[in-house]
């Protein structure tokens, strides 16, 4: 750390020296702009001006020794932290399920097209700016997913549809789409702030619709596991049901009450009554689950068991929504009001 002091010029105007180091390294010399950046807590951020790499970031990979698997993480990861433009390449000329693997993992990449194919490359670019998305919107488009696929799964669960669980497991793919969205623009806002202004938003309203657009991934995760254990001949009892039900709208509402401090002007005393909720909920569970070593079906416990065990996990994970929502009211001193 180097400290400068703060210099009047001309009467009106106040200056500050740069390192020359620093201004070396990249290439600033007199007459070079650069670009100022107030933050939220009062520092001040100075980069310098884009240039075409700063505007598209771009990565070149060797994927000839690697298997579809390993391709397709390979992918995924230089889409979340931001690379516009992906080179895939592979001398051995490119078969078909090459080929095929790559338009499996774009087709779960919201952007990311392929714009090049040769006998040697694949190029791959993300067609979605920062200034054409609303992060705050696509987070409350997962919210609302996310629910709505755990109100589906419990329902798909206890009456048997099957077609209502094929559907919750295809929405699984929109959640995904919706979340990378998310973690890409984040990811892109370590390095590039004028991403951040694009967007509207600052880093920290960034960090929180990150984490909680992880939150809800992993909530449709958990909806899919439960849509999953439904098969037709699973009739639980009308009390059960009930009981089932009531449990799953309990968790519901807290992912309700964790998110919507996150994302709205909702006061930040809605997320302490959602962590409390979730503790009871909790030991309400565990209560009743234990009645279930009780019952003389097997395979019917087994499966209310399942769906018992990640209705606490969607529980957990609003509760950890809230815990968010409370440390970000805490670094903007708003505790104080609750």
């Amino acid at each position: 750390m180097e400290t400068r002091k703060v210099q009047l010029s001309g009467g009106t105007t106040y200056t500050v020296s740069l390192p020359k180091t620093w201004a070396i390294e990249q290439n600033i010399e007199a007459g070079v702009g650069l670009q100022l950046y107030p933050q939220p807590n009062g520092s001040l951020r100075i980069e310098t001006a884009p240039n075409d790499r700063a505007r598209d970031r771009t990565a070149t990979v060797s994927v000839r020794s690697i298997d579809a698997g390993a391709l397709t993480r390979t992918i995924e990861a230089f889409y979340l932290v931001g690379v516009d433009s992906i080179s895939l390449i592979d001398e051995t000329n490119a078969d078909r399920a090459f080929q095929r693997t790559i338009a499996g993992a774009i087709s779960e990449l919201s952007g990311l097209e392929i714009l090049e194919t040769t006998e040697e490359r694949v190029v791959l670019q993300n067609l979605i700016d920062a200034g054409s998305l609303s992060v705050h919107k696509s987070v409350l488009r997962l919210n609302h997913i996310a629910l709505a696929m755990v109100r589906d799964a419990i329902d798909a669960l206890l009456t048997g549809d099957t077609t209502l669980r094929d559907a919750v497991v295809g929405r699984k793919t929109e959640s995904e789409k919706l979340f990378g969205a998310v973690l890409r623009f984040f990811w892109r806002s370590l390095s590039n702030l004028q991403a951040v202004e694009r967007l509207g938003t600052s880093r920290t309203e960034l960090f929180g619709y990150a984490f909680l657009a992880r939150q809800l991934e992993r909530v449709a995760d958990h909806a899919v596991t439960i849509a999953q254990l439904t098969t037709a001949a699973f009739d639980p009892a009308e009390a059960i049901a009930q009981k089932l039900e009531s449990y799953a709208d309990r968790a519901r509402t807290i992912i309700e009450r964790g998110a919507n401090v996150l994302v709205s002007d909702t006061h930040v005393s809605m997320a302490y009554e959602a962590t409390e909720e979730a503790k009871q909920l909790e030991e309400d569970i565990d209560s009743f689950g234990y009645e279930l070593f009780w019952r003389e079906n097997p395979d019917e416990s087994h499966r209310i068991s399942q769906l018992l065990e990640y209705t606490k996990r969607i529980a957990e994970d609003g509760a950890n929504m809230a815990t968010m929502a409370i440390q970000q009211a805490a670094s903007q001193n708003e505790l104080d009001a609750c």
